[in-house]
């Protein structure tokens, strides 16, 4: 299977930092948040990578080169401008002629590619997306109200959603 990371992002949340470093590069100890899902991926059987690059993709590409110290091939794409996720993959389209994974770059994960992609493959939808179930305290009471007249509040209420994992 082929995957695809999607690193051309400008990681404004943790800016001052990303204004040195693309998000992706971030250390998680003494490796970067890139390395350690480039290894992922090849402890899964991803022998060929696609890592669409934008805002400080030279940096990027510096530390990954073609991928060979990791045992895989990895071809790199330019976004002059950002395409968002959907944007950044028609710059591959002639590359991904089978079923592939999308990452964001910045994942860390232990899910398992193969129940994954399993569960895609039996479910026959055109994708699929990896979720986790979390659920957040609002520090607020909730009130409802119907013509201006409450008909429910709660104090409180703690919230849960399925939510992204960034894996598709």
């Amino acid at each position: 299977m082929k995957a695809v990371i999607q690193a051309g992002g400008r990681g404004t949340r943790l800016m001052p930092y990303t204004s040195v470093l693309p998000k992706p590069l971030m250390p998680i100890g003494a490796k970067p948040v890139l390395e350690l899902l480039v290894k992922w991926l090849r402890r899964n059987a991803i022998e060929e990578l696609y890592i669409t690059t934008g805002y400080l993709g030279h940096l990027i590409r510096s530390f990954c080169g073609d991928g060979r110290q990791w045992g895989l091939h990895i071809v790199y794409t330019e976004e002059t401008e950002p395409l968002g996720t959907i944007g950044a993959l028609t710059l591959l389209e002639r590359h991904l002629d089978e079923t592939f994974l999308v990452l964001n770059g910045d994942v860390l994960t232990d899910l398992s590619l193969r129940t994954f992609t399993g569960i895609h493959r039996a479910h026959g939808q055109p994708f699929t997306i990896a979720t986790a179930c979390r659920s957040n305290k609002l520090d607020f009471g909730v009130i409802e109200d119907q013509d201006g007249v409450v008909t429910s509040f709660s104090e409180k209420p703690v919230l849960t959603n399925s939510v992204s994992t960034g894996i598709y």
